[in-house]
């Protein structure tokens, strides 16, 4: 995690509002609770500020403090913030319709994500029938270099965007196949640019594969990415092939695009 006492200043003018957020998102999968001694070590931040903070927090309800284990969780007032960007931002409600009624197709995962700073969130997910899942949820934040749906959101930024990216967030090693150095991970981005999709074979997981699309508004431009995960062996034995699986995600895309506001890509 970053360090919360480093925000910068000249980009962000309330520290403290930015560190009480940064002490929101690091509630995860991994970490549901939180006691202050562990959550000022992992945001390396001193422990008086981070106790106020999420006192501020709890105070203001989006935190809740177990007296037994003197931890924090997150509180369901949270979840009011999410109900009402979907009411806002109708995509993810759609894309998910979109994934059950082709569901048929495709025995595997479907997922939709936005680009959320430096990484992927998912804003949709329908889990596979298959026997090899991956437990995942709306609202998880992913690497944008291992996976298919953040090369199709890096794709579509441009150069500064790039530097950025690899100035702030270190290209780690999730598997033998992960993508470590900033030209490896460019010719791939360029790829996904020429050919319009992405492909990621064991660079998250070792044994799962995805193929990823962008989703684009009307004004043509990539609002988010949509990928088909699936067991990477499936491949090799020539049960599910590449073009195929583009052809579908293609086929979603257009689908979402289509009933959120009648336009055909």
């Amino acid at each position: 995690m970053s360090r919360t006492d480093e925000i910068d200043p000249r980009t962000q003018p309330n520290l403290n509002l930015a560190r009480g957020l940064r002490i929101l998102e690091a509630f995860d999968s991994e970490h549901p609770e939180w006691g202050v001694r562990d959550l000022s070590r992992a945001l390396d931040a001193n422990p008086t500020t981070i106790h106020r903070l999420l006192t501020t927090l709890e105070n203001f309800g989006y935190v809740e403090h177990s007296r037994n284990s003197q931890r924090y969780r997150l509180s369901a007032k949270v979840m009011r913030l999410a109900s009402r960007y979907a009411e806002q931002n109708p995509v993810q409600d759609v894309a998910r319709r979109v994934f059950e009624e082709l569901s048929g197709e495709f025995e595997h995962s479907f997922y939709l994500g936005v680009l959320s700073n430096f990484e992927v969130v998912y804003t949709a997910v329908v889990e596979g029938r298959g026997a090899l899942k991956i437990s995942t949820h709306v609202g998880e934040r992913i690497p944008l270099h291992t996976t298919a749906i953040g090369k199709v959101l890096l794709a579509a930024q441009d150069g500064a965007f790039f530097e950025r990216f690899i100035a702030a967030a270190p290209l780690t090693r999730r598997t033998d196949k992960t993508k470590t150095t900033p030209e490896a991970l460019q010719e791939d981005i360029e790829e996904v640019r020429r050919s319009g999709f992405a492909v990621s074979l064991g660079e998250n997981f070792e044994d799962i594969g995805a193929v990823g699309v962008p989703l684009y508004d009307a004004q043509g431009g990539v609002v988010a990415g949509l990928s088909l995960g699936f067991p990477l062996h499936l491949l090799t034995t020539g049960r599910l092939e590449i073009t195929a699986l583009v052809k579908l995600a293609q086929t979603l895309s257009a689908g979402i695009t289509y009933r959120i506001d009648g336009r055909l890509p």
